[in-house]
């Protein structure tokens, strides 16, 4: 090895910090770096390093001192560092998870539109069914003048009426319906018609000159509460009672508001007898009242006692 002359460069090999030697004998001593404290080889800036350490002898000085050169650079590149994902300070999520949360969030859009059709699906059908009713209904011909009647009886009945052979028919034989395009009646039998008609005149006591009250007329009251509550905007004025049952009947014309604005027209019947208190809901467009009008005043008209005889071959 050529021992360079006085003063020479040594460098570090940790921190890359380079010194000047001015004594050439510390060539080849193991010497701790003044910066970094590792022991290293001394050796002219540019020789490879011998590996290894015998011995520590201190921090360079007067005959074995080294002066501190300017730092160089080192030609070692950094590691990278994994670049972390931003983070909202308000939730506390990366944005790629938050948004692919906001993607799924957003996906039942779809299913929320849909359901809040199906009401509006539902009223165009019932539109459709109502004003198409006598179609499907197999209606179609003179509402006013049906080519027969048939008559209405059940064994647990204790009522009987005349309808339309072309209505059709339906229910038990306490609450019956009848309907026909946009013709709709329903007739339901409380139980209790003689004991509420009693109940009525108990109430009422002795009837007074020019008291022109039934019994009937307070059960007719009675039930217009419920009927208001059941019908949108409800309204009826009193049509006074059924030609054939003068102290039994009680008779009112109606009107109420109906889905698509269509509405409704009819008679609101009260009937009582010792067997049976009949409640009597005749309704159809407004358009058709007049028309079928005569039907429904045949139907009240026909409402009696059921007739008990036996027929031949029963």
């Amino acid at each position: 090895m050529i021992v360079p002359q006085a003063p020479f460069a040594v460098q570090c090999p940790e921190c890359q910090t380079q010194f000047k030697i001015r004594d050439p004998k510390m060539i080849g001593r193991k010497k701790k770096c003044p910066k970094c404290q590792v022991p290293f080889v001394l050796r002219p800036a540019g020789e490879e390093e011998d590996g290894g350490f015998d011995g520590d002898e201190g921090i360079f000085g007067a005959g074995g001192s080294m002066e501190r050169l300017p730092q160089r650079r080192s030609n070692r590149k950094p590691a990278k560092k994994r670049r972390a994902e931003p983070v909202e300070a308000s939730e506390g999520k990366p944005k790629r998870r938050r948004k692919k949360e906001e993607e799924q969030k957003g996906s039942p859009v779809l299913l929320y539109v849909l359901i809040a059709l199906i009401p509006v699906l539902l009223l165009g059908l019932g539109g459709l069914v109502y004003f198409a009713g006598p179609l499907i209904s197999g209606g179609g011909g003179d509402l006013g003048n049906p080519e027969k009647y048939l008559l209405w009886q059940a064994d647990k009945a204790d009522f009987q009426f005349e309808y339309p052979a072309d209505w059709s028919v339906g229910g038990s034989s306490k609450a019956i319906t009848l309907d026909y395009g946009s013709v709709n009646v329903t007739i339901n039998d409380s139980f209790v018609g003689g004991l509420m008609a009693d109940v009525a005149k108990a109430q009422r006591g002795i009837p007074q000159p020019g008291d022109t009250r039934e019994p009937v007329d307070d059960i007719h009251e009675l039930w217009l509460p419920k009927v208001q509550e059941t019908y949108s905007d409800y309204e009826e004025v009193s049509v006074g009672r059924i030609p054939n049952k003068p102290g039994d009947s009680a008779l009112s014309q109606f009107s109420y508001s109906g889905f698509l604005g269509g509405g409704k027209k009819g008679y609101r019947a009260t009937i009582i007898n010792v067997k049976y208190n009949l409640q009597i809901m005749m309704a159809c467009a407004p358009d058709d009242f007049e028309e079928v009008k005569p039907v429904f005043d045949h139907i009240l008209k026909t409402i009696n006692l059921r007739s008990r005889r036996v027929r031949v071959g029963q």
